[in-house]
């Protein structure tokens, strides 16, 4: 896993791995580990040779602070590996910028995807943006699957699914945007409340099984439903 995490195998030409992967929660949990091992590795290493090239100051000649540090570990994160092939966004503290919208931090990601709080430099608004990861991009097929999919979402007005507010394409790189939600995954709350009452169960449980049925009239298949993937909002 983390030989194909590195980039160091063909990944994404492998059809067979790549069918696998959508449908193996446990390889899915396997790669989610090997990112976050390999993030922390590339954080630290970048952290690192910045302190041994000696003292570091700042223009106002201050000692590098702990504000220093953890901007140069967000930055060994994203723009010098994770997603080093977004384009550099013009605003100050952004990751990068995908269309019009600024990424502003990482908030979630998996073996396929990763998930941006972002803002729309059009009118300021936060949103959540979702786009592929960069060893995935080289799949045509991936690539056609995650656009069709965006486009008949869009179509779909349910309550207890998330709706697609724009998509589109920059520099090879496909995206969808929606509402930044409040709350936590079902898996967080499990692990903060558990036991929870049956009655919440039933709602909660009758609520997912209403949109997945929404989703397979509109001919979409979820592929990956499990507690992480399903989203409780501080009013639910």
């Amino acid at each position: 896993m983390a030989f194909l995490c590195q980039g160091e195998g063909d990944f994404a030409e492998n059809d067979f791995f790549a069918k696998h992967m959508e449908e193996c929660q446990f390889c899915q949990i396997q790669v989610d580990k090997c990112w976050e091992f390999l993030d922390k590795t590339r954080a630290l290493k970048k952290m690192e040779s910045q302190i041994l090239a000696g003292p570091s100051t700042s223009s106002k000649g201050r000692d590098l602070s702990s504000g220093a540090i953890a901007k140069l570990v967000l930055l060994a994160k994203t723009r010098g590996g994770e997603i080093g092939h977004i384009p550099v966004s013009p605003v100050d503290g952004a990751l990068g910028r995908l269309g019009p919208y600024d990424l502003l931090a990482l908030i979630g990601q998996g073996g396929m995807g990763m998930v941006f709080e972002c803002v729309d430099s059009r009118n300021q608004q936060k949103l959540a943006l979702k786009t592929i990861r960069p060893e995935r991009l080289p799949n045509k097929e991936f690539k056609t699957r995650f656009l069709r999919e965006v486009e008949l979402v869009r179509f779909i007005q349910h309550a207890s699914i998330v709706p697609v507010l724009d998509s589109g394409e920059e520099n090879g790189i496909p995206y969808f945007v929606m509402p930044l939600l409040q709350g936590q995954s079902t898996d967080e709350l499990i692990r903060k409340e558990a036991p929870l009452a049956l009655d919440r169960v039933l709602r909660l449980g009758a609520q997912a099984a209403d949109a997945l049925e929404a989703a397979h009239k509109s001919g979409i298949i979820h592929r990956d439903i499990k507690p992480s993937n399903l989203w409780v909002e501080k009013s639910t």
